[in-house]
């Protein structure tokens, strides 16, 4: 990880870290059955089958999870100097947490109202550790329910309306919505032209817009992990996104961008880039 840290500020980019709670954590949960709300024992999940949704979580009216999760972002600091931390917050089910007695212990204690304000009052307590060291946190959009953490960005995947909400509050946000960013989508899904589409600043104001971070294309390796393959999906898309980013709105010059695109593509082969021949009209296929 610290060769990975210092290649990429080589060449002026951060690695953000990303270690997801309190769901998608079943491979902790099995190795520290303490973690949980009950024991397990847990069916590991294939990464081949994607990253699942499983009704185990961490216990959070346990100390000794939140005891853990600072170890392991302490380390994770240590290795990666990202002022921002990913948190995830995504896809955690909670129904474990209304059966178990320390959960519910807590959120009585806490005087929260439901298990969604639990889930809050996890990031936020996970928030004020990584502050003390700091750094600052960012998590899925899942992170708004039940109350956002004073000072967490919002990674927006469910479409835009967690970014609207979030960027409103005063809180810094960065877009992915399933419907342009996702990577790992076939072309017949997203392609260059829709990913060129989106307009990230559609439904902000123009006090909100100026909490945007950015957008992210993602990707998740569960589809493919050979490199050639890896490529294939993310190129030439990720040109269009990237302008999408980094350029003023306009989505209606497509035809412009398509042939400055095209005209990328022998460059990307130079570099061994393999990339979707049948993306871009008249694109240039991989020999």
């Amino acid at each position: 990880m610290r060769e990975l840290v210092r290649y990429a500020a080589v060449r002026h980019i951060t690695i953000v870290p990303e270690i997801e709670m309190p769901g998608h954590a079943l491979a902790a949960l099995a190795c520290y059955p303490q973690l949980p709300c009950n024991g397990g024992p847990f069916e590991l999940h294939p990464y081949t089958k994607g990253p699942g949704i499983h009704e185990d979580v961490y216990c959070a009216g346990n100390d000794a999870t939140f005891n853990f999760l600072e170890d392991v972002l302490t380390e994770v600091m240590e290795v990666f100097p990202s002022r921002i931390i990913h948190i995830g917050g995504d896809e955690a089910p909670k129904s474990r947490w209304k059966t178990c007695p320390k959960c519910q212990a807590r959120i009585k204690g806490e005087n929260l109202k439901d298990e969604s304000e639990l889930q809050s009052w996890f990031i936020r307590r996970v928030e004020k550790f990584v502050n003390s060291k700091g750094r600052s946190i960012i998590g899925w959009d899942e992170i708004l329910e039940g109350g956002l953490a004073p000072n967490a960005a919002v990674m927006s995947w469910r479409g835009t309306a967690g970014a609207v909400q979030a960027s409103k509050m005063g809180h810094a946000v960065v877009l992915s919505p399933t419907s342009h960013c996702y990577f790992d989508y076939p072309y017949t899904n997203i392609n260059s032209q829709r990913a060129f589409s989106f307009d990230p600043l559609a439904e902000l104001a123009p006090e909100a817009a100026r909490r945007v971070l950015g957008l992210q294309a993602n990707f998740w390796s569960h589809i493919d992990r050979e490199p050639a393959l890896v490529d294939r999906q993310l190129f030439p898309r990720l040109l269009a996104l990237a302008e999408r980013g980094w350029s003023p709105d306009d989505r209606d010059a497509w035809p412009d961008f398509a042939r400055r695109a095209r005209a990328q593509l022998p460059r990307l082969e130079r570099l061994g880039i393999h990339f979707e021949p049948k993306d871009l009209p008249e694109s240039i296929a991989n020999p």
